[in-house]
């Protein structure tokens, strides 16, 4: 008995040897930055005027103030740069775009409120920039592309690099991520950061997105105006020369980081944006990115249940593995139940003849079924068998 017991013993350790790798953890380098040339950072930036590298440096400045490494500062400029050219009242007489990253809607209306303007014309670089950053899709900039719109992006991604002198540069995965938005805040790794602007804070039309100029241009960001020191000394020292209270304290408009108050008139009626002048492919971006966030929760809710449902069947084989060695600490050592104690006296062991057994105990093979019933069952739901089996079930039910 003692010995077939210990072949079982060996039968199921080897089974756990087998099945317990099935559950590694993914892992892969994010891609990393490309070379650009120093002809083409200065070609790059002898195509803006004075003025237009002046606003990259503030947006660079701002973004740094804000707790943004360099490399991503000049990731948000490269974007800046392919939507604008850093000109900071542009506007799409089209589609009512403005602004250096050229808002829309809601997006719009956060803009004007940061530069205290009413249209697009009278924009500034720094209270654009802060109004950038304060939008609600920066929160995104930790996530990885939703796989909505990767496959097109992917797929033009690395159109034109030999034009805008990126060489080593590869297509991000799709599970390339900061992991939060503070990971996308800390990086070096200008490339990515200004892939995931792109994609998941500017969302443009994958065929016209040109992400290899967008990197270009966030590379000569960084070696041009990377070095600018942060624009933190400067808001305090505006904020100090603000208006104050009565008490002579500074009112809440005046301190460090708030945006330029509006000036609304007496009398003045507010219009809010409520997605009637977005146009079909804007309404269109905006329900991919709602239909973005809804798959992104139930991403999170499966991966979740399914860690459980593993940890259920992880927890059932390892039971079954302390029966069995409790049987052989019963066999070994008969006046000692470690059995019973295990299984909370569910399983008691005899060593008599099943005739001669008291009622209620087990021999050998009757614990060794049960054992093997808690391995089979552990190993069914740690493999998804079952929950497959029961996904079937349903379906079939419901058809």
């Amino acid at each position: 008995m003692l010995t077939r017991a210990r072949r079982a013993l060996l039968a199921l350790i080897a089974a756990a040897t087998v099945m317990l790798p099935l559950t590694p953890a993914p892992a892969y380098a994010l891609p990393a930055n490309p070379n650009v040339s120093d002809e083409v950072i200065e070609a790059n930036w002898a195509t803006l005027s004075a003025e237009q590298q002046e606003t990259a440096k503030q947006v660079v400045a701002e973004a740094k103030a804000e707790g943004y490494s360099a490399e991503a500062a000049a990731a948000i400029a490269g974007n800046f740069w392919r939507e604008s050219h850093f000109n900071v009242d542009a506007m799409n007489s089209v589609s009512g775009a403005c602004g250096m990253y050229q808002a829309l809607g809601d997006r719009q209306t956060l803009l004007f409120t940061y530069n205290g303007v009413s249209n697009c014309a009278g924009l500034k670089a720094k209270e654009t920039t802060q109004a950038a950053l304060a939008d609600g899709r920066s929160e995104w900039l930790g996530w990885p592309t939703t796989s909505i719109i990767y496959g097109g992006m992917a797929s033009y991604a690395l159109n034109e690099a030999d034009t805008w002198g990126i060489t080593g540069g590869t297509v991000p995965s799709a599970d390339d991520s900061f992991g939060s938005l503070e990971g996308f805040k800390g990086t070096d790794n200008w490339y990515l950061a200004t892939w995931i602007w792109m994609t998941n804070w500017e969302a443009p039309g994958a065929a016209e997105a040109g992400f290899m100029q967008r990197a270009s241009y966030a590379a000569t960001v960084l070696k041009k105006v990377g070095n600018t020191d942060p624009a933190a000394k400067s808001d305090t020292a505006s904020a100090q020369s603000g208006s104050t209270t009565s008490g002579g304290v500074l009112d809440e408009w005046s301190l460090p980081g708030m945006p330029k108050k509006p000036e609304i008139a007496k009398g003045q009626s507010l219009t809010f944006a409520d997605g009637s002048q977005l146009t079909a492919k804007q309404r269109a971006n905006a329900s991919d990115l709602k239909t973005q966030l809804e798959e992104e929760r139930d991403r999170e809710a499966a991966e979740s249940t399914r860690t459980w449902v593993t940890a259920v069947g992880i927890v059932l084989f390892l039971y079954a593995l302390i029966i069995l060695l409790s049987l052989l600490i019963d066999l070994a050592f008969p006046l000692f139940s470690a059995l019973e104690g295990v299984t909370f006296g569910r399983v008691k062991y005899s060593p008599l003849p099943a005739d001669e057994r008291p009622k209620g105990t087990y021999g050998v093979a009757g614990v060794l079924t049960v054992c093997f019933a808690f391995a089979a069952l552990g190993a069914l739901i740690f493999t998804g068998v079952i929950q497959a089996w029961l996904a079937h079930l349903v379906i079939a039910l419901l058809s």
